[in-house]
């Protein structure tokens, strides 16, 4: 049950913002608790039950912030990191190519997650739920067939996922010797999908619409958007001013220690600081100076960037670290000192993680670098 209801919000976070997948994976979770307390016998509540519940909660916040690693839209970091690279070094960073190593960090962090927290942590020994499969099958024939409107915006999805991921092969098809997609960015496909849900009718008599601005513009998160672009305004001020390549030139005393030496030291400095700060901010000041610091070593950047990007997203210990951590802790059924206790293994198992996929799978990240 923790490790279906992990992969689930793990794939959700990958397209979708891990706030609103934590919101809606959430209430999931409370009834699933109130499922297992309906079935006990006692009237108190047993140390299992509590593990039980615990985990739930927190597999929730992890995966909602590990699935945000796979995907260039998972987490702002990824996006300020893409973008950091082409205004940087010119060159594009592909949603396929990301995928090549967030991906993996996926795969492998989200398995060891759940077996930390259910094997190691808090320990699950309760008996299957009497009824459980029953109580499933009910609430899914409560939400009945999918309806049109439901069904639009799934194929939309797929489509703008399949360009996202296919977009270098597209963008380079040629249709009588001109190549017609080039222009077709993943920004471009962002916003062409937008468009298109805004313009496909649900129900043409009554001029319903798969989108409405009504309700875009509630669920559209300003604020990042706003925190997004502020960063990458003052990543370019770090390094328009110099203020980069003076930072960077202290690097020097760094000379002679090993590029997985530093990528473990950049990870674990960016995973423990974010635990108090936004990681967009973070990683929109941290990468001009780690950019910097790599020029002055002679060192390839791309793996200490993707480590700090990454590395952004591993914040388990603290409630005010992410906003799936603070929902969570919101439900009042967590203690601080539980995840405290489990964040701080799962982040030195995040660092190690990081570097290693970044090592194996990072390689041509930035090919221009």
């Amino acid at each position: 049950m923790v490790m279906g209801l992990m992969a689930a919000t793990g794939f959700l976070s990958a397209w979708v913002s891990n706030t609103a997948t934590a919101a809606m994976m959430v209430p999931i979770a409370i009834a699933l608790m109130g499922v297992v307390r309906s079935a006990q016998t006692s009237e108190t509540i047993t140390a299992s039950e509590r593990n039980f519940s615990v985990c739930l909660l927190l597999s929730i916040a992890y995966a909602a912030s590990i699935g945000g690693m796979a995907t260039l839209i998972g987490s702002p970091p990824n996006g300020i990191f893409a973008r950091f690279v082409e205004q940087t070094y010119g060159t594009e960073v592909s949603f396929f190519s990301w995928m090549k190593v967030g991906v993996p960090v996926t795969l492998i962090l989200l398995p060891l997650t759940y077996l930390m927290l259910t094997r190691v942590l808090f320990k699950l020994d309760l008996p299957g739920i009497p009824g459980g499969r029953d109580w499933v099958t009910r609430e899914i024939g409560r939400l009945g067939p999918m309806s049109r409107g439901e069904r639009v915006v799934l194929a939309v999805f797929l489509l703008a996922a399949l360009l996202w991921i296919f977009g270098p092969a597209v963008r380079g098809l040629e249709v009588a010797g001109t190549t017609p997609f080039k222009p077709l960015t993943d920004e471009v496909i962002a916003m062409g999908a937008g468009l298109l849900l805004f313009m496909i009718p649900i129900d043409v008599k009554r001029g319903i619409h798969a989108l409405d601005w009504s309700s875009a513009k509630d669920v559209v998160a300003w604020d990042v958007l706003l925190l997004f672009g502020g960063g990458l305004t003052m990543a370019a001020a770090i390094q328009s001013t110099g203020a980069a390549s003076l930072i960077g030139a202290q690097a020097a005393l760094l000379a002679g220690t090993s590029e997985i030496t530093m990528m473990a030291g950049v990870a674990t400095l960016v995973t423990f600081a974010t635990e108090v700060t936004s990681n967009t901010a973070l990683a929109a000041t941290m990468m001009p100076l780690i950019a910097a610091a790599a020029e002055t070593l002679n060192t390839n950047p791309e793996g200490l960037l993707f480590a700090t990007a990454i590395a952004s997203s591993c914040a388990f210990m603290m409630p005010v670290a992410t906003p799936p951590n603070a929902i969570v802790f919101g439900t009042g059924r967590l203690h601080i000192g539980e995840m405290i206790r489990a964040g701080i293994l799962l982040n030195i198992l995040g660092v190690i993680i990081v570097v290693a996929c970044a090592v194996i799978f990072g390689g041509g990240l930035i090919p221009n670098a």
